[in-house]
């Protein structure tokens, strides 16, 4: 154990996925309001080594839109990288190798629709990932998560710290029916 630290396991065995049809990884997740947001989070311990082991940043529209941010292994090699869940599909993106170092790092910035992702070893100089844009996504929860799919083996992220910070909330308004009253002035 790491005092101090979230642990979200996910013990060996049985698959736990997040991918189109399947949110079924672990996650810890809080409502948030739609804005333009930079979320960070800094992660100690384990280092990825089997095959579709990941954990990272997951920002929820609901079970079948969400957005994963994440270190993950496959091929043989660690990478930052993100995956875009929808419902008519899903992509992924991956990054160039990570080598972990004792602290890891991942922060997401949101300006619009368009999502920034970014990688740090000491929490101060930061590489990135890469970008992309997403229309139409409506953050309703933001958070952190772990997945062991493919061999299924245990993973167990220490995450030391999560912060978010909202800048702007970009729902639009919902204008109603205005109704016109007359005002009287009186002496």
């Amino acid at each position: 154990a790491n005092p101090g630290h979230l642990r979200v396991t996910v013990p060996a065995g049985s698959s736990h996925d997040c991918w189109p049809s399947s949110p079924s990884c672990s996650r810890v997740l809080r409502s948030v309001t739609n804005a333009n947001a930079t979320v960070t989070t800094k992660i100690d311990g384990q280092s990825l080594s089997s095959e579709r082991q990941s954990y990272g940043i997951m920002l929820w529209q609901d079970s079948q839109n969400y957005l994963r941010f994440e270190f993950h292994y496959e091929f043989g090699a660690t990478v930052a990288a993100y995956s875009v869940i929808g419902n008519i599909g899903s992509t992924a993106y991956a990054a160039a190798p990570y080598t972990f170092a004792s602290a890891n790092y991942l922060r997401v910035t949101r300006t619009g629709s368009t999502f920034l992702l970014e990688y740090s070893t000491n929490g101060t100089n930061w590489s990135t990932a890469g970008s992309f844009a997403q229309a139409g996504f409506t953050l309703n929860q933001v958070g952190l998560f772990s997945i062991n799919a493919g061999g299924n083996p245990q993973t167990v992220p220490n995450f030391d710290f999560f912060e978010l910070t909202t800048t702007a909330d970009i729902t639009p308004p919902t204008l109603g029916t205005v109704n016109e009253t007359a005002i009287t002035q009186t002496s």
